[in-house]
């Protein structure tokens, strides 16, 4: 939708990412049941790790991003919808879409 948008408004002339495909692997409910919960969550040098590459190698706003989405627990969407009235810099609180109030 980028691309498209980008040819539309004339920044590029070309979509590169046509004839992509992304390869979905498909899981079975058993092969679901038997990851283990831990293989979906760093530990704390792997997170480290990370927040140093970020840190590094990211965009200027990522390490606080990242930070926030690591530390609050809110999801990506959440993030994305946040609004300049959800900050309280006073009380050092977050408010996100389902009205739950994070302190800080």
């Amino acid at each position: 939708m980028i691309m498209k948008y980008a040819i539309k408004n004339k920044m590029r002339l070309d979509n590169p990412c046509s004839g992509a495909v992304i390869p979905a692997k498909m899981f079975t409910l058993e092969e679901i049941e038997n990851i283990p919960i831990e293989d979906g969550y760093l530990v704390k040098h792997e997170l480290a790790e990370f927040l140093n590459a970020v840190n590094e190698h990211g965009l200027p706003d990522d390490i606080e991003i990242f930070h926030l989405l690591t530390f609050s627990g809110i999801r990506s969407g959440e993030l994305c919808a946040l609004k300049d009235t959800d900050f309280n810099f006073e009380l050092n609180e977050l408010r996100t879409n389902n009205q739950d109030t994070l302190q800080f």
